[in-house]
């Protein structure tokens, strides 16, 4: 789930703006019913969080239930992602 990582570490603006974040947004809005379903589902997430955890300074060390609370804050509140 590269959005854990991505999201604290995005920055806006033309240069650096990675808008392919909101398209991986909504494909795992799209596929979340059947990824949740699937028996590899937990294992995989947790696998791929923590092998990408030097990828943002941000994040990286804190425990996976916060890293997933920051994601979900800097989504609600910023403005931006509700436009896009």
């Amino acid at each position: 789930m590269p959005l854990t990582w991505r999201i604290p570490n995005r920055v806006r603006g033309q240069e650096n703006g990675d808008p392919d974040i909101v398209r991986h947004i909504h494909d795992f809005s799209i596929l979340s019913d059947y990824a949740i379903r699937h028996p590899a589902f937990k294992k995989l997430v947790i696998e791929t969080i923590d092998n990408d955890d030097l990828r943002s300074l941000k994040i990286s060390g804190l425990p996976l239930k916060t890293k997933f609370d920051k994601m979900l804050e800097i989504l609600s509140s910023e403005v931006e992602y509700k436009k896009e």
